[in-house]
């Protein structure tokens, strides 16, 4: 297709009249056909003349289309380079200045470049710059936000951050999870595979780190308590089923082939697998669990929904070209996601979904706010759970960085639980998981010299000014707290760290790395009795006990040549019989007379 035939079928006569005029040619007297005709001259024989009419932004949407082999996208660019570039619309003879429109047309509301001229642009337009990212390398003490609620729109609050170092903690709690599975102590809900309350607190108990501390101390209200959902310790039954080694069965979870592979012989490699399947998982949307906007579960909804894998994925390219070990602010990534071409929109039609009310909260309009709220969901509900980033964030009440002109949000604390959320950080496990990086090191936890292992069995605590919270949950798992400066590990102890999923050598190198002397030989010698002991049983099955009427008939029974063959031991008048062989044992009995249902 030519040039002038495009400016034929988008542009009317007097938007060619307003292009040459500004082109400083003649235009006076010629008709449709013949202006366009003069403006496609002007494109073979001096093209540059027709591009130095257009803006900088104008110019850039060019070449980022031509150079990139992309339709021209108004909103990346903006993205980019920080414009409020609109592209000008044309309707009947009322136009603005359209040089554009020479180059691009839209169908459906899509902008696609004309035929045949993305060559000669990229001749004529120089190649865009990468997509930069500003990244600081220290989290600030203090983070400020605005606050546009009903009580101060030009309020400021500063807030201490606070940070959760993720690449240590994830791999630690997964095994002691998969223990807890293999061991079937997990309930989810057979249908949605949403844990139950006793099992949130199962897995709190197991958790190597506390939760995030997203509670306002300040808040008494009980509506701004956060919800169950805002922790790993629901996360975490949920992430096992979307990185495939769990299953729901019965109520419970049970491994699946992948899940005791990665038990047996945990390798990163098998937990990246893990994290491949959790990226393409479609039975869980993370967006289901901000239960401040309604109508999620509606057909009107299944519409116009995202596929979660789609989202996903392409949050996962942001994270990916994030730097590492740098701090990125939230609102950053989302810019880097969008100016990357990248949409994790939750729904393409917003008006489906509402606060409160769907004829005076209705979300139309706020697709591109519904998928910033999404960004900030998966962040701090699963990808910091498994590991992928460390989170930089404050407590969430009355923050409202997204969705905070809609209608009825005033009346809640936060839209979500991780409003509070400013920073990420992608870890070196998290660019392996994702591809970015082909090898992966387990780092040595970084843990300074803050307490002394005594012959007597007690941790006495040298450094109070840097232990932390998370150092005192850290020993709690296998000691037992007597003073805020003092605990002792007993026999107890340590067998409920070993039941929990800690091996010996995991008590051992967390106390090493934390310890200002040697670790006593008493120490390491109950540590090494305790972890024997535990693991004296190999295996379990079960099994059924026969009563007989007298000792004389089991002892009969049990001589018996095809029966013996069964049976794992007699007690007076009763015998016991793995349940897995009931059936042999009943049919070598009912050759000696006896029945047994």
């Amino acid at each position: 297709m030519q040039f002038y035939e495009n400016l034929l079928n988008n542009l009317n006569s007097e938007s060619l009249k307003t292009i040459l005029a500004t082109l400083e040619t003649r235009a006076a007297g010629l008709r449709k056909k013949e202006l366009a005709d003069a403006i496609n001259a002007i494109w073979i024989q001096a093209p540059q003349r027709l591009l130095n009419i257009l803006s900088e932004p104008e110019r850039l949407l060019l070449a980022e289309s031509a150079h990139n082999y992309s339709e021209p996208d108004p909103v990346k660019l903006n993205a980019k380079y920080g414009f409020s570039y609109r592209i000008p619309y044309h309707t009947g003879y009322r136009s603005q200045l359209l040089a554009i429109r020479c180059f691009i047309y839209s169908d459906y509301n899509e902008y696609f470049l004309v035929d045949d001229i993305d060559e000669r642009l990229r001749k004529l337009l120089p190649e865009p710059r990468p997509v930069e990212v500003a990244a600081i390398i220290e989290l600030p003490k203090e983070g400020s936000w605005n606050i546009p609620t009903w009580r101060d729109k030009d309020n400021r609050e500063t807030r201490s951050l606070r940070e959760y170092k993720s690449e240590l903690i994830a791999p630690a709690e997964l095994r002691r999870l998969l223990q807890l599975t293999a061991a079937g102590k997990l309930r989810v809900g057979e249908r949605t595979g949403v844990p139950s309350a006793a099992t949130r607190k199962i897995v709190s108990e197991a958790l190597c780190a506390p939760e995030l501390e997203l509670a306002n101390q300040e808040q008494d209200d009980p509506d701004t308590q956060l919800p169950p959902e805002a922790s790993r310790a629901h996360a975490w039954p949920i992430l096992l089923q979307q990185c495939g080694w769990a299953k729901a069965k019965g109520g419970k979870l049970e491994l699946t082939r992948q899940g005791k592979a990665i038990f047996e012989n945990f390798t990163f490699a098998l937990y990246a697998e893990g994290v491949k399947k959790f990226i393409a998982d479609k039975n869980f949307d993370e967006m289901s669990q901000v239960s401040i906007i309604k109508g999620q579960s509606g057909r009107q909804t299944s519409r116009y929904r995202i596929a979660v894998p789609h989202r996903r994925y392409a949050i996962m390219d942001c994270i990916r070209s994030l730097p590492t070990g740098e701090w990125v602010e939230l609102e950053e990534a989302y810019r880097i996601l969008v100016a990357s071409g990248g949409n994790c929109r939750v729904v393409s039609e917003g008006f489906c979904l509402y606060i409160y009310s769907q004829q005076y909260g209705h979300l139309g309009g706020s697709e591109r706010m519904l998928g910033r709220v999404y960004f900030r969901q998966l962040a701090g509900n699963a990808l910091a759970t498994l590991g992928l980033i460390d989170l930089g964030y404050a407590a969430p009440h009355f923050l409202h960085p997204e969705l905070y002109d809609s209608w009825g949000v005033d009346d809640e604390a936060f839209t979500t639980a991780y409003d509070g959320l400013k920073y990420i950080r992608t870890t070196k496990l998290g660019r392996f998981c994702l591809g970015t990086d082909a090898s992966y090191e387990e780092p040595v936890a970084e843990c300074s010299r803050m307490f002394k292992v005594l012959p007597n069995l007690e941790i006495v605590v040298t450094n109070p000014g840097e232990f932390s919270s998370a150092d005192a949950a850290m020993l709690e798992r296998f000691a037992k707290k007597k003073s805020d400066a003092v605990w002792k590990l007993d026999n107890s102890t340590i067998l409920k760290a070993l039941a929990a999923g800690d091996s010996e050598d995991d008590i051992i190198k967390i106390m090493r790395a934390g310890s200002d002397n040697e670790l006593p030989i008493t120490v390491l010698r109950l540590i090494t009795d305790v972890a024997s002991r535990a693991n004296a049983a190999i295996s379990q099955e079960d099994a059924v006990i026969v009563r007989f009427r007298d000792k004389e008939t089991a002892a009969l029974v049990e001589h018996d040549t095809a029966a013996r063959k069964t049976i794992l031991c007699r007690d007076g008048a009763a015998l016991v019989v793995p349940k897995k062989s009931l059936k042999t044992f009943q049919t070598a009995a009912r050759k000696l007379g006896i029945l047994i249902s």
